[in-house]
């Protein structure tokens, strides 16, 4: 019924108010407030005016959260008024059998509608959590549902991998729109896939920019091996994909990994984003711009990280030949390699 329709509307409202979607929750407000007045169903109408106040409140709208909350009160005392003189008319139900019945029968319907109004909105909580977790990470999301907020953290031990396309821009002239947005789809969803994988948590792409990093929000032992399996899987997805693209694909990857500490938390208010800050940040993008196409570059940091497990190429000893083959994974040390805004770095191709 339009009841439970308006119910339903204002209910949602105030879930995406706490998500801070206040268009989503303007949306649904006016339309469960709409449908009130054309009922003239008071009830619904005072929570209706409740929630108005309450999200001009929180967005910091005085003179119009003061206008709505004057105009709750005086629904709530129309109601209250109402309901006084029904009691001194002696408008009270009647108990006999023929009208618990009739209560009995309206319980049994309310129940019903109640039950419809709950499903629709546990749809659409389940819709706002998917929502959320398409671009927070579960701990965060959670968080965010919990407080309204989520606090910027420091983690200490992480591994972030920058990649971008080698000529992309060339390689983006010669295609439609359209063409170039599937692929880049194709290609972004399949790192996705790795990713996760390897619970390596996707931070974001930036036009042909791929940023990822190992570590966080639950700490891992193993995110300087993970991350580097996980680039190799896609320098070989990316092999893969060149052959199989009507026009060649997008072309070769540069990657780029690099392990510290980072700060995450989110930022902004609408398209809200987890993103993360931090030197480390900047020398995995130092890494991925000084590196080749079709290799990852790794800096010291994470060389040191997995040297212990592994071994490194260009040896002459016997014995690092012989790990050499059993290894899982090859380093070729490049040298020191002038990095902008970070002088001399050390760095090493790797490979598996």
């Amino acid at each position: 019924s339009k009841l439970i329709t308006a119910n339903a509307y204002i209910g949602i409202s105030s879930i995406y108010a706490i998500m801070n979607k206040y268009n989503l929750a303007y949306d649904c407000l006016t339309k469960g407030t709409n449908i009130s007045t054309d009922l003239g169903a008071k009830d619904l109408l005072k929570d209706a005016l409740k929630n108005w106040y309450q999200i001009k409140k929180a967005q910091g709208k005085g003179m119009d959260a003061l206008e709505y909350h004057e105009k709750f009160v005086l629904a709530e005392k129309e109601l209250l008024n109402e309901e006084t003189a029904k009691k001194i008319a002696g408008l009270q139900f009647d108990y006999k059998i023929e009208k618990k019945e009739q209560q009995i029968s309206l319980e049994r319907t309310k129940k019903e509608e109640l039950q419809v109004a709950y499903d629709l909105l546990g749809k659409e909580k389940q819709r706002s959590d998917e929502l959320l977790l398409n671009i927070l990470p579960a701990e965060v999301a959670e968080e965010l549902k919990e407080k309204g907020t989520a606090e910027a953290k420091l983690f200490e031990d992480v591994t972030v991998l920058f990649t971008d396309f080698k000529g992309f821009t060339t390689v983006s002239e010669k295609l439609s729109p359209q063409e170039l947005v599937n692929e880049l789809h194709e290609c972004f969803s399949a790192f996705d896939h790795i990713m996760h994988k390897y619970n390596i948590e996707k931070i974001k792409t930036v036009g042909d920019a791929y940023l990822a990093v190992s570590g966080l929000p639950t700490a891992n032992p193993n995110h300087a091996e993970d991350m580097i399996s996980a680039a190799l899987e896609i320098q070989q997805f990316i092999l893969a994909r060149e052959s199989k693209a009507p026009f060649g694909g997008l072309g070769a990857v540069r990657i780029g990994i690099h392990s510290g500490h980072v700060v995450a938390g989110i930022v902004g208010v609408k398209k809200f984003a987890y993103d993360i800050w931090g030197d480390t940040v900047n020398t995995a993008a130092r890494m991925e711009q000084n590196g080749e196409a079709g290799k990852v570059n790794i800096s010291e940091a994470t060389y040191e990280l997995v040297k212990d497990k592994f071994t490194s190429s260009g040896s002459s000893s016997h014995l690092l030949q012989e790990e050499k083959r059993s290894g899982k994974f090859l380093f070729e040390y490049r040298g020191e390699i002038e990095a902008k805004n970070k002088g001399k770095l050390k760095m090493y191709f790797v490979d598996c």
